[in-house]
């Protein structure tokens, strides 16, 4: 049996029902454009899609040690943002900013565990974000893209990052369910509560 994982942070429930009310209000129209449930809104540090059973305390043990070498950090949620900027649109999220580069940092050591353990992350550069919208399609595009970039400059909140989270994804017909399967609290090197 396995699990469709993927490793986040959580974000506050605040920032969560705003960033959600946020893209609730853009004007999608007639097209196929799926909002996220404010219940699943995340930072995404790496998802590693199914895994094996066999090989979940591997995922546990890198998230285990990529949180104990990381302090606590804020991050802030900052402007919404229209992926991409011009062609086809694919989904609107919330960008975060993270100043002192622990953010990234955690980012690279997960990965790092990660690979060390032979599961595939993705190599691309890392741009932390809330993904709040994905667009199947739209006739709406430049509509949704005026309301983004009228957002511009808004900030939603700041957030601590305190701990990072083990989620299972389940996909169903009214959208994924995410349950927490682990977590590593940071600067803690005990090892992920399970």
């Amino acid at each position: 049996m396995s699990h469709r994982l993927f490793i986040a942070l959580d974000v506050d429930e605040g920032i969560r029902r705003a960033v959600h009310k946020a893209a609730r209000s853009l004007p999608v129209g007639e097209g196929k454009v799926n909002v996220v449930a404010a219940e699943n809104i995340h930072v995404t540090l790496h998802f590693l899609g199914q895994v094996e059973d066999s090989r979940v305390c591997d995922v546990f043990t890198a998230a285990e040690a990529a949180a104990g070498q990381s302090g606590p950090f804020d991050f802030r949620v900052g402007e919404l943002v229209a992926v991409p900027p011009q062609g086809r649109l694919r989904m609107v999220w919330a960008a975060v900013n993270e100043a002192t580069g622990r953010l990234a940092s955690l980012h690279a050591k997960l990965g790092e565990n990660l690979r060390g353990f032979g599961f595939d992350v993705d190599s691309r550069p890392f741009k932390p974000h809330l993904t709040l919208a994905r667009v199947k399609f739209t006739r709406q595009a430049e509509l949704i893209r005026q309301a983004v970039a009228a957002e511009q400059g808004r900030v939603f909140g700041t957030c601590r990052a305190d701990e990072i989270v083990v989620y299972a994804s389940t996909l169903t017909k009214t959208g994924p369910i995410y349950q927490p399967m682990g977590r590593a609290k940071l600067g803690d090197e005990t090892g992920p509560k399970q």
